[in-house]
């Protein structure tokens, strides 16, 4: 959540997005819990990769009303939290400042990108995560014949092929 921000300085927005990362621990939801990846993957005895990114937004794009969206999801949570008419006018306080001409932001990370280089160690791990592989993709590939089938039918199409498309993998 260090780097969900709004510029200029919003207060309203910063305690609003605060409220909402309360929200969410009181329900057993942490919205910083992919900090905690790399020491869980370290004391499995992998060694994460890192790679976090995040975007800026520009004047008026729509994901800087993602506080709002977010109020409007958990306002009962919310409100419990901050009683209804407070947590009104911080919402219209909200809007003011992210209405306001120049506003841009920056996304929340909700976890870092984590690259895990796995070493496989014997010829029947590789055959085996080759062998899982295969089956899913054969698996995905079928799938996308039924739903083209499928959509055929369902539009009407003249080509439409009604042998059984479904395989056995």
């Amino acid at each position: 959540m260090a780097s969900w921000r709004v510029n200029p300085e919003a207060p309203a927005v910063q305690r609003l997005i605060d409220l909402i990362k309360e929200g969410f621990r009181g329900a057993g939801g942490d919205f910083n819990a992919g900090r905690e990846l790399p020491s869980l993957f370290g004391s499995l005895g992998v060694e994460p990769r890192l790679d976090a990114h995040v975007v800026a937004l520009s004047p008026g794009h729509p994901y800087l009303r993602l506080p709002l969206q977010f109020a409007t999801s958990l306002r009962s949570r919310l409100e419990t939290l901050l009683g209804k008419a407070d947590l009104d006018t911080l919402v219209r306080q909200t809007e003011l400042e992210l209405s306001r001409p120049g506003t841009w932001g920056t996304t929340f990370t909700p976890y870092p990108g984590i690259c895990l280089t796995v070493r496989i160690t014997s010829k029947s791990a590789l055959e085996r995560t080759a062998g899982s592989h295969a089956l899913a993709a054969a698996a995905h590939r079928n799938a996308r014949r039924v739903h083209a089938t499928k959509r055929r039918k369902s539009h009407g199409h003249p080509s439409t092929d009604h042998r059984d498309t479904r395989r056995d993998l």
